[in-house]
């Protein structure tokens, strides 16, 4: 199973692989580079154990960038599980 999320900052202050740590660290993963940068929207997807449990993944992703929107660190997030054939 992969593990997609975006992270879109403001210009010219700090930059999403900052905020990226955190999920890293939740994963259990060493810092891979975004697939994808446009201006301040970066986008990363991530190997996982296939029984990797999503659903508290999921929840935490949440709770963690509703806090870092509401302070303004964000514009936005977004995550999903890509289902890898088999």
């Amino acid at each position: 199973m992969k593990i997609y999320f975006g992270i879109d900052c403001a210009p010219g202050g700090i930059r999403p692989n900052t905020y990226a740590e955190r999920v890293f660290e939740k994963l259990g993963i060493n810092s891979i580079e975004a697939y994808n940068k446009c201006f301040g929207a970066w986008e990363w997807e991530v190997d996982v154990d296939d029984n990797f449990d999503y659903e508290s993944f999921k929840t935490w992703m949440k709770a963690e960038m509703d806090e870092l929107y509401k302070a303004g660190r964000i514009r936005g997030a977004q995550w999903d599980k890509v289902e890898t054939e088999k």
